[in-house]
Parts: structure tokens; C-alpha cells; sequence
């Protein structure tokens, strides 16, 4: 069996303030896709994915009012193991928030997830402009069929190569805007 592993890093700013966007493992699978039809997508990972890092860089106010961004990692639906926030505050206009995040070493975020999951695994919080890294591996094996992505597309390029919002909808409706690729 033939298995397709890649580490991916990706790049979003937040086009709406948010004071706790929850992201589930369908959500960051739908991340990669391609389209099939202009209305259709395919994740490209569709096995399994594995959480290295959350960074966030929160821009600093003009006006030198506190700016906080943060990523929570928690026990969710049931599955057991250790909660986890990581915060920074801007200190003055000059020095953006910053917070290099990765998920507690036995929580649910560290390990192998599958895609057909819908856990959520961390929550971001962050004033408009923030940008969010997001870096995973992600698996497809030769005898994992394709999976659709959660949403409908609109206006795909057949063959074409996407970057969905970190939430997961349609970038009409995302509070996230890709930096790296064409979003969907």
C-alpha cells in the first residue's frame, strides 16, 4: 500500500475580530482540496492529520490600547486529556501579539486524527489583521477513497488546487483569508 504523507504550513489573516473560533479536524482536513466540478472538492488528505503548530502574530493597536490573541487547546467531546492556553498581549503600538502554540504533548492535538472526526481541537482568538500559521501533516492512502469537502464550492476551476478557510466554509462566509493560495 502506497501512502502520500506532506507537511504543510499555511497562512490566514482573521478579517473579523473573534473571541473564540472553534476548529475541528474536518475543518483543517478541508484545509487542502481540489475541485472536481465548479461546485465539488476533494480533500487531498483524507486518512489522517497530525497537528505540529498554531502561530499567531495579533497586530498592535494604533491608539496603544492592549491587544490579546491566544489558542486554546482542550479536552473536547468526551475525550480525555489535558487543557492548555497559550496567550500573548501587545505591550504598546510597536510589538505585535505573538504566540507559537503546539498542542500539549498527551492531549487529543497531538496525536494522528482522523479527518471523519468532527472534535473540535483548538480555538483561536484574535483581533481583525491577526495571521494564523497553521503547520500539519497529512496522509492519503492508495485504498482511502476521496472525500468531499464539507462545503459546496463556487466557481471551482476543474483541477485546480485550493486553500479552504481555516473554519471550513466557503470563502464568502470565512472569517479567515488565505495568504498562500487561491481560497474557495
Amino acid at each position: 500500500m502506497a501512502t502520500l504523507t506532506a507537511r504543510r504550513t499555511v497562512r490566514w489573516t482573521l478579517n473579523t475580530a473573534t473571541t473564540g473560533v472553534a476548529i475541528t479536524v474536518k475543518d483543517i482536513a478541508d484545509v487542502c482540496l481540489y475541485a472536481v466540478t465548479a461546485t465539488a472538492g476533494y480533500r487531498v488528505f483524507s486518512a489522517g492529520i497530525k497537528l505540529h503548530h498554531v502561530e499567531l502574530w495579533a497586530p498592535a493597536s494604533s491608539t496603544g490600547q492592549p491587544v490579546t490573541c491566544a489558542v486554546d487547546f482542550e479536552s473536547s467531546s468526551g475525550i480525555p486529556g489535558p487543557s492548555l492556553r497559550h496567550s500573548d498581549t501587545t505591550m504598546g503600538i510597536t510589538r505585535p501579539a505573538h504566540v507559537y502554540a503546539k498542542p500539549p504533548k498527551n492531549g487529543y492535538a497531538a496525536l494522528w486524527m482522523s479527518p471523519a472526526m468532527s472534535s473540535d481541537v483548538f480555538t483561536i482568538v484574535g483581533p481583525i489583521g491577526t495571521v494564523v500559521e497553521l503547520c500539519y501533516t497529512g496522509v492519503q492512502n492508495d485504498d482511502t477513497s476521496a472525500t468531499s469537502v464539507q462545503n459546496a464550492l463556487v466557481g471551482a476551476s476543474v483541477g485546480a488546487f485550493y486553500q479552504r478557510g481555516l473554519d471550513g466554509v466557503a470563502v464568502a462566509t470565512s472569517i479567515f483569508t488565505s495568504i498562500d493560495l487561491p481560497q474557495i
